[in-house]
């Protein structure tokens, strides 16, 4: 471990050198947002530069900021970083696998294929790109060469640059998917950031049922690459959103990352959706992530909290409840491989959730745990405000005894 923290201090204190990719400025209604390389720390075996979009409103001394950390198939969202400034965020979206852009604005539609790895053009400069995203099957090779000690590096030393660029108060980091697994590695590592919001993916990897989660079942990945050995260290409020179905992601390892991370900051918050889907767009679209933003760096307001007893809940820090569902699995969650959407075989929850309403009485949600159920959750659609915002409960699994914890 002490190689991989030498490595992670170089990153934390790193210099950067920045510089403009002048060929693919962003223009038309991405004006304003630079496209920039970056250097990394010579820890990392070679030099290399990473790409990058950041983009500052332009109240450049007061704007709080948010790293974005893109999944599998992502890139630097050049859209992404301009959904946040254009909510008042300064923002910065690197590529975390050594992928360039092949024209201007790439970036600017989620499903983009304009991307290039490796050394062309303006880019060919004898520096070589960090590695590829192999599913962590690099775990034999030293840490330098490994892939996600890149990605995480890639993030820590985009942090400073955003600070360095903003002198802003508050950094944030959004991570989707993959993105959200280096989120919660990064916070361990590098715990300045202000607020955080994995989405889809977290901690706990080696109990992902989904398949996802037999890459970190190799003993060196569980050595150095399981978020939750370092949670201990968490110091700043958390919103965990994940999808209650989701192919690549069980939704324990959302609520066990809620479990363990809300003990060291109260802040703390889970979000379990049923109506739901899994890519970079849907990620963007979730009203809970800049709310939570917002209530942590302009000020907006406390996010709602579930606070559940025997056969009711509490909801705290809302104008209003909407509605309410207790959601429930009559067999322990489990994974397999087959087609369920249509899409083809993959890796997919065997059991499609079943829900009952709950009763609202103002700002308490009365439930009933049907006898059938095996695990459950309720989900409360709050009015907070003046926006729909999403709150679950942690995830509740029957015992032998037949008691739910």
């Amino acid at each position: 471990m002490d190689g991989l923290l030498n490595i992670i201090k170089e990153a934390k204190n790193f210099k950067s050198v920045v510089l403009e990719a002048e060929k693919f400025q962003p223009d038309g209604r991405y004006t304003g947002i630079q496209a920039i390389t970056y250097s990394m720390p010579a820890a990392l075996g070679g030099k290399y530069k990473t790409f990058a979009y950041i983009g500052v409103p332009e109240d450049v001394k007061n704007v709080p900021a948010v790293v974005l950390v893109h999944g599998g198939n992502g890139h630097a969202f050049l859209e992404w970083v301009k959904l946040w400034n254009d909510r008042g965020y300064a923002a910065i979206a690197m590529d975390l696998e050594g992928f360039y852009p092949e024209t201007k604005n790439a970036g600017a539609n989620w499903t983009d294929g304009t991307w290039h790895h490796g050394e062309y053009g303006i880019f060919d400069t004898g520096e070589c790109p960090s590695p590829k995203n192999d599913s962590m099957g690099n775990f034999a090779l030293p840490l330098e060469k490994q892939w996600m000690t890149h990605a995480v590096s890639k993030v820590i030393v985009a942090r400073q640059i955003l600070l360095e660029k903003t002198k802003c108060k508050k950094i944030g980091i959004v991570g989707v998917s993959w993105g959200a697994v280096i989120t919660a590695l990064v916070l361990g590592f590098e715990n300045r950031f202000d607020f955080a919001v994995p989405i889809y993916g977290g901690g706990f990897m080696d109990e992902n049922l989904a398949r996802l989660g037999t890459f970190f079942h190799p003993a060196q990945n569980r050595k150095y690459w399981l978020a939750q050995a370092r949670f201990s260290l968490f110091t700043m409020p958390c919103l965990w959103l994940g999808w209650d179905d989701d192919p690549n992601f069980s939704s324990n390892i959302n609520s066990l990352s809620y479990e363990e991370t809300r003990s060291h900051h109260a802040g703390t918050r889970l979000s379990l959706i049923h109506d739901f889907s899994h890519s970079h767009r849907a990620a963007s679209e979730r009203e809970e992530v800049y709310a939570f933003a917002d209530c942590i760096c302009k000020n907006a307001g406390a996010f709602p909290e579930l606070v559940v007893d025997s056969d009711c809940v509490r909801v705290h820090g809302a104008q209003s409840v909407l509605s309410a569902k207790l959601y429930y699995l009559k067999s322990p969650m489990a994974y397999a491989v087959f087609d369920k959407f249509g899409a083809g075989e993959h890796s997919y929850m065997t059991e499609n959730w079943k829900s009952t309403p709950c009763e609202i009485n103002g700002n308490t949600v009365i439930f009933y745990v049907p006898d059938t159920a095996a695990e459950y959750y309720i989900a409360v659609e709050t009015k907070s405000g003046g926006k729909t915002l999403h709150i679950s409960s942690k995830l509740y699994r029957k015992t032998e005894t037949g008691e739910f914890i």
